[in-house]
């Protein structure tokens, strides 16, 4: 019927419109790449753009701008572009983008698509800072490039999602694998200790051997203990 005809001319309309904004995206890291300055920094490919930009990566290539010029900062960036690369957080940032072409209309996708790429962040920021780096030199680095902008949504950019909270994240003590292993077996310890040390609570029998306990609801229950010879 014509109600639903329109509803899906709106689908169908909005399916293309994001599907015309991913391609003008790719078009846009394919210029930026035909463009840009190759170069070959600790065994990857980054090419230099003209565009002021924060640093980004796509696919197996590291984009940054010729702006950055310090040789420090540019191995730096690089360590942590090749965490995306090596761990293809890329893929996911595709897959994310085809599916929000499908279902454009949900909601939830934005929630997801933050979630993901926060996560993706925190996972880059471990493994470039675990091979050696200064902590610290990290960290002003990142501080620097908080001005930087992606060039795409479905690239892997160095200063995307709240830096704050990302150095916020390495500044904490990492939990030992033994010392969660310590956690495991003080549960159970403790527990036996408790038990161990526990106070009895003593009930005396009156004369005739007889125990009365008055329950709950008032009415008075009564009988003789007796071991396993039929003793009291």
């Amino acid at each position: 019927n014509l109600f639903s005809n329109i509803w899906l001319w709106v689908y169908l309309s909005g399916t293309f419109i994001f599907a015309f904004r991913f391609s003008i995206q790719w078009l846009k890291v394919k210029r930026l790449k035909k463009e840009g300055i190759r170069l070959n920094v600790d065994s990857t490919e980054v090419i230099l753009i003209e565009k002021e930009t924060a640093p980004f990566s796509f696919f197996s290539k590291i984009f940054i701008s010729k702006s950055l010029g310090n040789e420090v900062e540019i191995k730096t960036i690089v360590s942590h572009e090749k965490v995306h690369i090596k761990e293809r957080h890329w893929a996911d940032l595709l897959l994310f983008e085809l599916v929000r072409i499908l279902q454009w209309f949900n909601p939830l996708l934005l929630f997801y698509r933050k979630a993901m790429m926060q996560n993706h962040e925190y996972l880059a920021d471990r493994g470039a800072t675990a091979t050696g780096m200064n902590i610290r030199t990290y960290q002003a680095i990142l501080a620097n490039q908080l001005l930087g902008v992606p060039v795409v949504r479905y690239a892997s950019s160095f200063t995307m999602f709240n830096p704050t909270k990302r150095i916020t994240m390495m500044n904490k003590n990492k939990t030992k694998p033994m010392k969660q292993f310590k956690l495991l077996w003080a549960v159970p310890v403790m527990a036996l200790i408790l038990f161990a040390f526990a106070e009895p609570k003593y009930v005396s029998a009156d004369n005739s051997s007889t125990l009365s306990q008055q329950n709950e609801k008032g009415k008075s229950v009564s009988g003789i203990i007796t071991d396993n010879k039929g003793e009291a």
